[in-house]
């Protein structure tokens, strides 16, 4: 099991969750990745835990709402549902759904609750003078990786620049030269910068310490939206990433 730390309150809160209803789910702090018991994806940092069964829930997944309006979604009021997904898969970071996850009564949108969280827009070093725009993929080079964006990425229409979602939240780097050949691969984002990857699904225990995955790249990227504020939801203020 991960590492648990108590929360840094004095009187952490505990309450019963609807995908645990057996045993209260206390605030923690999860030093090491594990799988959200819920929404079956990576986690890390603030979460909710029950000792009796070692079951973690994200902190969001623990306090999302029954229903949300989605930016890019905006159609239709996505509901939040606790069922097997059935190889449907999230329409933002290409990952199936399964556990909890926010769906559209229409039936054509699913997105992982942790994914919600994507902001549309950010500054970024590489791009400092023009706000990057959330869209859907097409096969465009990523500026920072210079690997193949090939689903939703951050673009500046003015300049012609995309960014994964990953790298746009990573660590900045140096603008690199010329392209390489485009790669023969199944990875959404593109082959791993750094080491082979030999396959996209990779073991990992639930409520356990995760191993290399694919998914933490999905996870790290949206995790560090989650958990700072780069575009204000109320007075649409750029905080950016510099």
């Amino acid at each position: 099991m991960a590492s648990l730390q108590r929360a840094s309150s004095q009187n952490p809160q505990s309450f019963l969750h609807f995908t645990h209803p057996n045993h209260p789910v206390t605030e923690c702090y999860v030093a090491q990745e594990y799988l959200c018991d819920a929404c079956h994806t990576l986690g890390q940092g603030r979460s909710y835990h029950c000792p009796m069964c070692n079951f973690v829930l994200h902190e969001y997944c623990a306090m999302c709402p029954p229903t949300i309006n989605f930016h890019l979604h905006p159609q239709h009021v996505l509901t939040l549902v606790n069922q097997q997904g059935m190889g449907r898969v999230c329409n933002l970071c290409g990952e199936n759904v399964d556990g909890l996850f926010f769906t559209c009564p229409a039936g054509d949108f699913d997105v992982h609750p942790l994914c919600t969280q994507v902001v549309p827009q950010v500054q970024h070093a590489c791009q400092p003078h023009h706000l990057l725009t959330l869209q859907p993929g097409k096969h465009r080079w990523c500026k920072v990786c210079l690997h193949m964006c090939t689903l939703w990425r951050y673009r500046c229409d003015a300049c012609n620049v995309d960014i994964h979602l990953e790298c746009a939240f990573g660590p900045p780097k140096e603008p690199l030269g010329v392209p390489p050949p485009t790669p023969s691969t199944g990875y959404e984002f593109g082959v791993p910068a750094q080491g082979p990857m030999g396959h996209v699904g990779h073991h990992v225990q639930r409520g356990g310490a995760v191993q290399g995955s694919w998914r933490r790249r999905i996870y790290s990227a949206v995790g560090k939206v989650a958990t700072s504020v780069l575009i204000s939801s109320v007075l649409g203020v750029p905080t950016g990433i510099l």
